[in-house]
């Protein structure tokens, strides 16, 4: 059903926001600007590309069902 295609897609995008945000935080924490919490930061840096990347995928998924 289209229902569970979308909030299966939703489940994906976000659990790999949530194991990027964590990498991010833990790895990359250096990168953060100074006095800046890295897990914010990781957060903001990760959902600036990952909701746009989400929108599409969900956008292309409606596209797709409808043609079938």
């Amino acid at each position: 059903s289209l229902s569970g295609l979308i909030t299966g897609s939703i489940v994906g995008i976000v659990l790999r926001w949530g194991a990027s945000v964590t990498s991010g935080a833990v790895v990359f924490a250096s990168y953060a600007p100074q006095g800046q919490n890295p897990w914010v930061y990781s957060m903001i840096y990760n959902a600036s590309y990952m909701v746009p990347d989400g929108l599409l995928n969900i956008a292309v998924l409606l596209f797709i069902y409808q043609g079938v």
